[in-house]
């Protein structure tokens, strides 16, 4: 008689996570220029202007990420979710309707940012940590492959429905999305925990012994206090920080910088297709392959495989070593190590509070996220050249690295009892 596998309501929770991850990324950072281009033509505001108010979103979220990880821990994500997609899709649809500057960024840049803190980072892997015990890896791969699956399935999206209507009309459709899509989810799919359903966190119904064989080793559940006091917390931050410096600041000037180098806005812009295709792909293999080997020997190669991967792309003379560098080899490890980091922050601190920590995490990463940039831009100012820019990005890269390995090496805390 064939048996039938059930499967562990765990792999429903990390699709439920992917399609948050997926509708935030196709609707945020990747795809807005598409829209914020006419926008600004139409209402003749500044690049200075609207950068700032999608900046202060960001900043506006990253304030409200520590909020959010709490009430992740303590209430469960739904109500939750059902807020921040409900916030984002009226933030999009009412902003069609804007007229002055004041409106946009109280519309888009309060009440969106607000919104988008309640579908970040604070609640989606804080959930892949509580519900998976084992194939933690695969299933972080998974969720954190959404941020490059939204742009690639809703860029298409957001051209054909600008070429057949005005930004207006974009935005106000593109509001309905989280809320068709994300609200169900909230309602039916998602849980705090386990223990919720009467279940064990996938991998432990095999076994205990089993099941830290394959994380290697228990992890130990640290309160905020401990964890901000455990070395390895300190290691993490420097490593994110450092990782993210140079994957956001190449991210925002690879395009220009190809340009610089002599090739054309579409060899430039054909690199965007590879980078987001090998990024699905490489935390999509780390997050198997860390199952496999220790993670200090995983976070290291990523970040020498970034590294080499820069210096071959800006020394780049065919569009093949274009493609390599930066499509290729920058795509695989920064999909990687933008895997790594919720893995790591889970393995180092235990499931119990990730919530919490990753809400303190969230801010102060988003250091990177405006260091990264401005330095590209800067040297560039000064030199007329990326060239320096991106070689400093790959020694960046390489300490980053190391950070990352002093965090994955550091003995673990023991939580007090």
């Amino acid at each position: 008689m064939c048996r039938v596998t059930r499967i562990h309501y765990a792999w429903y929770v990390a699709l439920a996570c992917l399609a948050i991850s997926s509708i935030r990324a196709g609707i945020g950072f990747q795809t807005m220029g598409f829209i914020i281009n006419p926008a600004r033509e139409e209402l003749g505001w500044s690049n200075t202007q609207i950068t700032g108010v999608i900046a202060f979103r960001e900043l506006i979220a990253g304030v409200v990420a520590p909020l959010v990880g709490w009430l992740v821990d303590r209430r469960g994500p739904r109500i939750i979710m059902l807020v921040g997609a409900i916030l984002v899709g009226l933030s999009l649809s009412v902003v069609s309707f804007t007229q002055t500057f004041w409106q946009f960024a109280l519309i888009f840049g309060v009440i969106g940012g607000i919104g988008v803190a309640g579908l970040s980072n604070a609640l989606v892997f804080p959930l892949i940590a509580k519900w998976f015990s084992t194939q933690r890896g695969r299933a972080t791969g998974l969720v954190s492959s959404g941020a490059n699956l939204g742009g690639i399935l809703l860029s298409p999206v957001i051209i054909w429905l600008l070429s057949i209507s005005d930004w207006r009309s974009t935005w106000f459709f593109l509001g309905f999305l989280p809320i068709l899509i994300l609200v169900p989810l909230a309602i039916f799919v998602l849980r705090r925990e386990p223990a919720d359903m009467n279940l064990l966190p996938y991998g432990e119904e095999q076994g205990s012994e089993f099941a830290q064989e394959q994380n290697g080793g228990a992890c130990p559940d640290l309160t905020l206090t401990e964890a901000i006091r455990s070395p390895g917390f300190w290691f993490l931050m420097v490593g994110w920080n450092l990782s993210d410096f140079v994957l956001k600041g190449a991210l925002l000037h690879k395009v220009p910088a190809a340009q610089s180098l002599g090739f054309t806005t579409a060899e430039a812009g054909s690199v965007i297709l590879t980078y987001g295709a090998f990024a699905i792909l490489g935390k999509l293999l780390t997050g198997f392959i860390v199952e496999q080997v220790s993670t200090k020997w995983v976070v290291l190669s990523l970040s020498i495989l970034q590294a080499i991967g820069l210096i071959l792309f800006i020394s780049a003379g065919s569009i093949w070593q274009l493609q390599l560098g930066y499509g290729v080899l920058s795509g695989l490890s920064a999909g990687g190590l933008i895997m790594m980091m919720p893995f790591l922050l889970a393995s180092l601190f235990g499931r119990k509070n990730q919530g919490v920590i990753m809400g303190i995490v969230t801010p102060l990463v988003m250091i990177s996220g405006i260091g990264g940039p401005l330095l590209a831009a800067l040297l560039f100012d000064i030199t007329g050249s990326y060239v320096v820019a991106f070689e400093i990005y790959a020694a960046i890269a390489v300490f980053g690295g190391l950070a990352l390995l002093g965090a994955s090496i550091v003995p673990r805390m023991t939580p007090k009892l």
